[in-house]
């Protein structure tokens, strides 16, 4: 089994596809397998998953591929499985571990010639940068790793992915200029055209239907319809219909053509996620206002309570809204009745008054006009009369004991709210000691954070003493005695010796000399002088190669101190060309 995934990480680089297929057939059985076969089973999964563009693979896999290898002196693969980690760490929000673990891959691929991963890892670091708002980093990142792109097989991918990382740079810088620096958004579009030139067959469609889509945008924000339409159109794809629907309904609306923003945005209602949809139907909602349709209105803003309703369904406990529910219906069931007891008491008080008085009238006529002759049978009316006032005594008496239920109930009711609100006090100190965790945690991160400020300064005492290990092994420390390797300065300086000491601190120190030069006023001789000072030459030895006398050499530093820091002090100097 070794053997075989030896050959599968001979080709991974050139034939992701082939190894995938290769990978697949292997019988990995997890009991059986040593711990050397099983890393290496679990790292071409990680490579793979990186070349083809998947974006998160399981900490089940990673893990152990980090713990074997930080065992071992294989850098190559340990920052294959940082990278895949700080991959995971980006993608489920936590940017400062993604941090930490894409630094760790950075460190072990110093001394290692592996271009792919330089380019995935540098990659990673900008898009970090990018999503903190840090343009002036990312753009760093993406240009340190570009140039290796001419390196790999799959540069029809890794071109135009990172000329579209560079445009994005551009585009934020835009943003945060509040859309006041034109020139970043040109430069911007500048960037996307030209990965669109690195475009080949076998690109993957999703990145060129970003590309088209972000030309796209670019367009509407110049208000240039046409063009922006046209890109859109280019970018389709089947695979995210829902997306092109969107934006092109939102570049309709701009032009003001609400019957072809409403078609569009009735295409993107057959998404099945709940927020998208209820962003859909309140644009929707404004088109028709906008049309004074209020009809058409009202029924998407009925909807829109409906979305409503189902997000909080997500947030409130589903018990505690049926205990609300339940609540109000019987209050407005108890209200009702109240009303209603009251209601018949006044019509029955009313009716009985209005019977007395109108019995009382027969009555003294009956008397007056019928005498004694009519008593009998007037007594047996004021009986049956008297009968219906015990009957309608009986429902009144009815009537109040409803009452009396209906009020217990609400009593009930009351108690089960006092009940919900003691819970809902308990969910709130729940969720008060979750925030002092997350404070924790965060108290935990910039702890890591310091920490990682004290191994870089360690990593800088470091790079200074490689520094000086690398220029020792060049033809030119020899003419420099500084570390002891000649008893006497052979020879000065000449033109083609400037030259060479500038082309070597340009390659060990990220253009030091290129960019020392140019604040200089491009005076070879005082960057030189600088350079010297740099790889802490001895003053001595300086005006020796320099060709300068004494004065002549602490003039030339006190004026180029001045140039540089604004004060003419050589401490000062020195401290600036450390940090330069």
């Amino acid at each position: 089994m070794l053997s075989e995934l030896v050959y599968i990480d001979s080709i991974v680089d050139e034939k992701p596809d082939s190894a995938a297929v290769l990978l697949s057939q292997i019988p990995f059985e997890h009991k059986k397998a040593d711990k050397e076969s099983e890393a290496l089973y679990h790292l071409l999964q990680i490579k793979i998953a990186l070349l083809l563009g998947d974006e998160l693979i399981s900490d089940s896999i990673i893990n152990p591929v980090i713990e074997y290898y930080e065992h071992t002196n294989d850098n190559h693969k340990l920052a294959y499985a940082y990278l895949c980690k700080a991959k995971n760490c980006f993608f489920s929000g936590t940017d400062s571990i993604s941090m930490l673990y894409i630094l760790k891959a950075i460190d072990k691929i110093k001394s290692i010639d592996k271009p792919v991963l330089s380019i995935e890892i540098y990659n990673h670091l900008g898009m970090i940068y990018l999503f903190q708002n840090l343009p002036k980093n990312s753009l760093q990142a993406f240009r340190k790793v570009y140039g290796k792109t001419d390196m790999v097989s799959r540069k029809y991918y890794y071109k135009p992915l990172l000329l579209r990382n560079i445009g994005r740079v551009y585009n934020l810088k835009t943003i945060l200029n509040k859309a006041k620096d034109t020139l970043s958004r040109d430069t911007s579009l500048l960037y996307y055209r030209e990965a669109l030139t690195f475009i080949a067959d076998n690109t993957p469609r999703d990145l060129t239907s970003s590309l088209y889509r972000e030309i796209s945008t670019i367009y509407v924000f110049k208000k240039d319809y046409p063009k922006a339409l046209e890109y859109l159109e280019l970018s389709k794809d089947s695979m995210e219909l829902l997306r092109y629907y969107g934006r092109k309904a939102d570049i309709f609306l701009d032009l003001g053509e609400l019957d072809s923003a409403n078609y569009y945005c009735e295409k993107c209602l057959t998404g099945q996620n709940i927020y998208s949809k209820c962003s859909i139907y309140n644009r929707l909602y404004n088109i028709e206002r906008t049309k004074k349709n209020y009809w058409k209105a009202l029924k998407y803003a009925d909807t829109l309570f409906v979305l409503n309703d189902s997000m909080n369904a997500h947030i409130i406990p589903g018990e505690i809204m049926n205990i609300q529910k339940k609540y109000s219906e019987e209050k407005h069931k108890a209200e009702k009745a109240i009303l209603q007891v009251k209601y018949e008491k006044e019509k029955s008080h009313s009716l009985l008054v209005s019977f007395v008085v109108v019995i009382l009238l027969f009555f003294c006529t009956c008397i007056y006009i019928y005498s004694y002759l009519k008593k009998k049978k007037l007594q047996q009316s004021l009986l049956q009369q008297k009968n219906e006032l015990l009957l309608l005594n009986q429902k009144i008496q009815q009537w109040n004991q409803q009452v009396e239920l209906s009020q217990s109930k609400i009593q009930q009711l009351e108690q089960e709210k006092e009940q919900i609100e003691s819970d809902l006090y308990v969910i709130a100190n729940e969720k008060e000691s979750a925030l002092k965790r997350k404070e924790e945690e965060l108290a935990g991160y910039r702890k890591q954070k310091s920490e990682m400020s004290t191994q870089k300064s360690q990593y800088e005492e470091l790079y200074l003493i490689e520094l000086k290990k690398l220029f020792l092994s060049l033809p030119l420390s020899r003419k420099i005695p500084v570390y002891g390797t000649d008893n006497a300065v052979v020879e000065k300086l000449n033109t083609h010796s400037q030259e060479q000491l500038m082309n070597i601190m340009d390659e060990i120190c990220y253009n030091f000399a290129s960019r020392l030069h140019l604040l200089l006023q491009e005076s070879t001789e005082k960057t030189c002088l600088c350079c010297l000072i740099k790889l802490q030459v001895k003053p001595k030895y300086i005006m020796a190669l320099c060709d300068l006398g004494k004065e002549a050499y602490y003039k030339q530093c006190q004026r180029i101190a001045e140039k540089l820091i604004g004060k003419s002090s050589i401490s000062g100097l020195k401290e600036y060309l450390d940090s330069f």
